[in-house]
């Protein structure tokens, strides 16, 4: 499927959620997948678009096994390099971490890897900090470092 195929596809099989100002001043719409992260019930893509393009995305699992008991986990953060810097990827994030609030998680996760430096470095920026227990190398070479961000309640 062409990249704009996909914007399509997920322009018009998603629910409008909000609307958020990026740096510059320019306006941002998110989505959330009406098929709710393919047939998974306890997932959400939420898409960020501008002018009708896509400008970034996350996954958010709010029962995701592998993050325990009263966590929600960011499976992907994916803003594409000319967008970095406007805030897509931190409008997502806080977007995310409502949700997981909302649903009375006490913490949100996710893993990184060494290459994947603007996502950590948005994540620390946020007060996450560094979760070894969630370290893991899902394939030959490939290490995965946790993160977490504890959520306080009213």
């Amino acid at each position: 499927m062409s990249k704009e195929a996909l914007v399509a596809h997920l322009l018009q099989h998603s629910v409008k959620v909000g609307r958020f100002t990026l740096k510059s001043g320019r306006t941002s719409t998110w989505f959330i997948d009406a098929k709710q992260t393919i047939c998974r019930p306890d997932g959400l893509l939420l898409v960020a678009e501008s002018d009708g393009r896509l400008v970034g995305a996350i996954t958010l699992f709010r029962d995701w096994r592998g993050a325990q008991e009263g966590a929600a986990h960011v499976r992907l953060l994916a803003v594409p390099p000319q967008q970095r810097g406007a805030g897509v990827g931190r409008a997502l994030m806080e977007h995310s971490i409502g949700i997981a609030r909302s649903d009375r998680k006490h913490r949100i996760v996710l893993t990184v890897t060494q290459e994947m430096e603007h996502a950590r470095d948005l994540t620390e920026r946020m007060g996450f900090i560094r979760a070894p227990e969630l370290d893991h190398e899902p394939a030959p070479g490939v290490r995965l470092e946790g993160w977490q961000l504890k959520l306080e309640h009213d």
